[in-house]
């Protein structure tokens, strides 16, 4: 399911563990704006897209969650849609190579509306 795990892994990867580390750590293979650079430097990607919405349908209802752009060319409001969480950098730009993710405000699930 499109949930909150699958929005904070559109926005940095899938977090793994290292071994003898006491964090997470990711490659941002998969992210989809930010990219590792060979010399360790993290960048930017996709500017023109501000955010994405993941949309989730199942059998009895629809669930969303997003992610935002820390580099967005155009800032998306997420107040507009308050109801559903986005995940976000804490911090932009990246002081050295610790990435904070955060949540916007919302419930604190995938934001449902039930089939009628």
């Amino acid at each position: 399911m499109l949930d909150a795990y699958a929005a904070n892994n559109a926005l940095i990867s899938q977090p793994f563990w290292v071994a003898n580390e006491e964090e997470m750590s990711t490659d941002l293979a998969s992210s989809l704006f930010l990219h590792l650079e060979d010399n360790g430097e993290i960048t930017e990607r996709n500017q023109s897209i501000s955010a994405v919405l993941l949309v989730s349908i199942t059998g009895d209802r629809i669930y969303f969650c997003g992610a935002l752009n820390p580099a967005a060319t155009h800032r998306f409001k997420s107040e507009s849609l308050w109801m559903i969480r986005f995940v976000y950098l804490k911090d932009w730009p990246i002081e050295g190579r610790s990435l904070r993710c955060e949540w916007t405000m919302g419930s604190l699930r995938s934001y449902a509306v039930e089939h009628k």
